[in-house]
């Protein structure tokens, strides 16, 4: 099974956009063959900030990747958005799609210190809007926000829960993002490891899976794209900085718009590929492996990466020592307490 990605710019000239819109199709036809895996199990594509795809690009792009692609039965085909953006007819458009999930983007309502009550209503109104056209949705949920109480947090929470939302992924505060000083100087790592845990906490409480240390959901509503990402399956990107990984090599899009259509106009591939070291597919593996709810395999690591085994087991007996992992029918796992360090555990265990 593998993947599809793509990334769509944030553009604001209706010309360019279409332009990109093309573009994207364009290369779909030139680099489809890359992955030999021909069964998808999951497209996901992300809409620019400030307004959605239309669901003409949505069919002609599924349509184009049903030509070279057999999909799988069960096929994820995934619109991110954000929440701003959603209009009541831009979701009855999306739903006549093949498009069955949304995942929402919600930045933009936290970073924009609004009140807890304006936050409130702007986030339910479109959640409630969602839920009338899709039930296989997920939102973004924002951690360490500088002066959001446990309190407050407890009856956001809450709410979410009373709406029945199936999948949620933690996304920490950035105050770089905001650019404004005084929420640099409130901005507390404590606190965010606090609200952190206090989440992690809840989505237990309320019946959901931790199936990767920020994404948690229930009903059996994963995301195979979250999965298929951290069990190393290969995916193909298209559009303006879209990755993509296959046959152990990753590569990227260049990002300028302009740059990528200038290329594709000359017929050219727009990206720059590195294929991956022992080394590199070992840090990887690593980091995948811990972040993921079934754990690290003890056997799978010495089967793949004998000449690491020494340094790995001494890291391994370093971290069980001091309680960040434990071990579980031979699959190390991070503990509960430390899932907020997850990538600094992991990180300690890379060969430089």
């Amino acid at each position: 099974m593998s993947s599809i990605y793509i990334n769509f710019p944030d553009v604001f000239d209706l010309n360019l956009k279409r332009k990109i819109e093309s573009a994207i199709l364009k290369e779909t036809d030139l680099r489809y063959n890359q992955l030999d895996e021909k069964v998808l199990q999951s497209i996901y594509i992300k809409s620019p900030n400030n307004n959605l795809l239309s669901s003409n690009f949505l069919k002609s792009l599924i349509s184009r990747l049903n030509n070279y692609f057999f999909f799988d039965n069960k096929l994820e085909i995934t619109l991110e958005l954000d929440i701003k953006t959603i209009k009541i007819k831009n979701l009855q458009e999306i739903s006549k799609t093949k498009v069955n999930r949304l995942s929402c983007r919600t930045y933009s309502l936290f970073y924009n210190n609004l009140s807890y009550e304006k936050l409130d209503n702007l986030f339910f109104e479109n959640i409630n809007l969602i839920s009338k056209f899709f039930k296989n949705y997920s939102i973004d949920l924002i951690f360490g926000v500088p002066n959001f109480s446990n309190e407050t947090l407890d009856k956001f929470l809450n709410k979410i829960n009373k709406n029945g939302i199936n999948h949620i992924t933690l996304e920490e505060f950035n105050y770089r993002l905001n650019n404004v000083s005084y929420i640099e100087k409130s901005f507390n790592k404590n606190s965010a490891i606090n609200q952190y845990n206090f989440c992690c906490e809840k989505f237990f409480e309320y019946g959901l899976e931790q199936y990767e240390y920020l994404n948690f959901s229930r009903n059996g509503y994963y995301s195979k794209q979250n999965l298929n990402y951290w069990n190393r399956k290969p995916y193909l990107g298209f559009g303006p900085s879209a990755c993509s990984f296959f046959k152990e090599s990753r590569s990227v899009n260049c990002s300028d718009p302009s740059d990528y259509l200038l290329e594709l106009n000359k017929f050219q591939t727009p990206l720059y590929s590195e294929h991956l070291s022992k080394k590199d597919i070992y840090n990887e593996t690593i980091m995948t492996g811990l972040s993921i709810s079934k754990g690290l395999s003890l056997t799978e690591m010495g089967k793949k990466f004998k000449s690491f085994d020494s340094y790995f087991q001494g890291k391994v007996k370093k971290h069980l020592e001091l309680g960040n992992l434990y071990l579980e029918k031979n699959f190390i796992k991070v503990n509960q307490e430390h899932k907020y360090f997850t990538n600094e555990i992991a990180s300690d265990f890379f060969k430089i």
